[in-house]
């Protein structure tokens, strides 16, 4: 079998989620709001400045914009029914994805319910419909200070591995589920993208680790801006993980 010095396991787009949970993987549409593998997906937590929430139409690889009249926007917090503001993600690697708000934006505090008129799709990462709990703002700043890398040793499977992630912490933690992350390191081989039945893994591993390893992360929040956070760590023997200031 071939030998990879480290394996890359690349979290899904814009589908992040720090626990593993059970899934029906079958073939459906990328259509409705992205809510990840987890069945409590559709319930959110967002910052009072987000944009919206992510919602995406590429059936058939083709993008459909849909209309601001596609959407009921409700402030269960109030009960009323709301006007609604869609806009397109402004990436060009994300075209069919947009954000869905109540005009005027959020308010935090309140809860939202947004709906479509679509059925769920066995399996799917997914929903036609998604609950919104609002929650204090956060700024792209003060997500840039909450985010660092973590590591840890691991000789599951009899084989010595260093596992690198990323861990959140003050007002990013909060809003972790919705953070998609990408762990990278420099190139020592192949990279071997694993992915499993629920999609592909958030995490670095190195297998047969030695010496200190410089990783860097890339963390997405489309629903507060266009641009990632990228933050660099010294990772070392699976003990300890060193900041390294921004580039």
């Amino acid at each position: 079998m071939k030998s990879f010095v480290s394996r890359l396991l690349l979290a899904a787009s814009f589908v992040a989620s720090p626990a593993v949970f059970a899934c029906t993987p079958v073939f459906w549409q990328p259509t409705g709001f992205s809510v990840g593998y987890s069945a409590s997906g559709a319930e959110q937590n967002l910052p009072s400045n987000a944009r919206g929430a992510l919602y995406v139409d590429v059936r058939d690889g083709v993008p459909h914009a849909p209309s601001p009249d596609d959407f009921i926007v409700t402030d269960r917090t109030t009960a009323e029914r709301l006007h609604t503001h869609v806009v397109g993600l402004k990436r060009p690697d994300r075209d069919g994805y947009y954000l869905v708000a109540p005009e005027g934006g959020f308010r935090s505090g309140h809860v939202y319910e947004i709906a479509t008129s679509g059925s769920a799709q066995p399996g799917s990462t997914f929903a036609p419909s998604v609950r919104v709990a609002v929650g204090p703002p956060l700024s792209p700043i003060e997500l840039a200070d909450g985010v660092r890398i973590v590591t840890r040793r691991d000789s599951g499977g009899g084989q010595a591995t260093v596992v690198v992630d990323v861990a959140y912490s003050g007002e990013a933690e909060r809003y972790a589920p919705r953070l998609a992350r990408q762990v990278t390191a420099p190139r020592m081989g192949d990279v071997d993208e694993i992915i499993g039945p629920c999609g592909p893994g958030p995490q670095l591993l190195l297998e047969s680790p030695g010496g200190c390893h410089i990783v860097s992360a890339r963390v997405d929040f489309p629903e507060l801006t266009d641009d990632p956070v990228t933050v660099k760590g010294l990772a070392c023997m699976g003990w300890f993980a060193i900041p390294l200031p921004a580039a």
